[in-house]
């Protein structure tokens, strides 16, 4: 049999010695631990009861966002049934040349009332009053949030779509105040900005627009927005700078999708 080997009583008993100094130390210093120990205790605990309330508040921007974002994708829903019915009707109404010819006896559809229902068609709009109005009031309550801030953009696309370019320029200021330190928002506000600005037929001041987005975009987004700078050109008939902007892409940026269609816009202008 192999022999057991003893324990080591020096070490237990250094051991115990450490302790029961340490237990001395704590017993006599007591007050001064817990002069430190309470307050970085109350701070830890106030820290994680904050942590707790805002990612609650989130949770509640969030949960209401979304309520508002269904309220958004049933008036578009109602609007695509109201076209696709339009639309059932006009094709019964079309002749179909695969039929056969239709009899003295049978009518042809009067040209004039399919033109005016195809008119119909076209003009079905979803109506997102109820909506904008919601995301409005939304951002105005949450307007230091990223999810007050998807709400402006929501709101702020409405508002163009309608030509109500006052409301979207409102909102649009409002949305680069508070998001100065968010250059994802700050990108979005500002392509929203620029279709504004389009709509108004202010080429100038979107393209300066363009410029300032360009130094804010990460770098896979870079040479999109110069693409929007060539078509902003184009619409102001420089040809010489929008063929320069392409070559730039095609340079800069040469496996890029936005270099494809930079090549495609070279061989127009050519």
């Amino acid at each position: 049999m192999s022999k057991q080997k003893k324990p080591d009583l020096s070490k237990i008993d250094a051991f115990q010695r450490s302790f029961l100094r340490l237990s001395h130390w704590v017993k006599h210093n007591a007050r001064q631990i817990a002069i430190v120990i309470v307050p970085l205790a109350v701070v830890i605990i106030a820290v994680v009861i904050g942590q707790l309330y805002l990612s609650r508040q989130k949770d509640t921007r969030l949960a209401t966002l979304a309520v508002i974002n269904r309220v958004y994708d049933d008036e578009q829903r109602a609007a695509a049934e109201r076209r696709s019915a339009l639309q059932e009707k006009i094709t019964a109404l079309k002749p179909n040349p695969k039929d056969k010819p239709a009899t003295p006896a049978e009518e042809p559809v009067p040209a004039a009332q399919l033109a005016e229902l195809e008119a119909q068609l076209k003009s079905i709009q979803a109506d997102h009053s109820r909506s904008a109005e919601q995301y409005r009031e939304f951002f105005a309550a949450h307007q230091t949030s990223p999810e007050g801030w998807a709400a402006a953009m929501s709101a702020i696309g409405i508002a163009i779509t309608r030509k109500q370019y006052d409301t979207a320029q409102q909102l649009l200021t409002t949305l680069l105040k508070h998001s100065t330190r968010n250059d994802f928002y700050q990108v979005q506000a500002r392509l929203l900005h620029v279709k504004l600005l389009e709509e108004r037929g202010d080429i100038e001041q979107a393209l300066a627009e363009i410029e300032q987005i360009y130094r804010l975009a990460p770098k896979d987004f870079k040479p999109e927005t110069l693409l929007i700078k060539a078509r902003l050109l184009l619409a102001q008939q420089q040809s010489s700078a929008a063929r320069a902007v392409c070559e730039e892409i095609i340079k800069d940026f040469a496996d890029s999708r936005a270099a494809l269609k930079a090549r495609a816009i070279k061989v127009l202008l050519n």
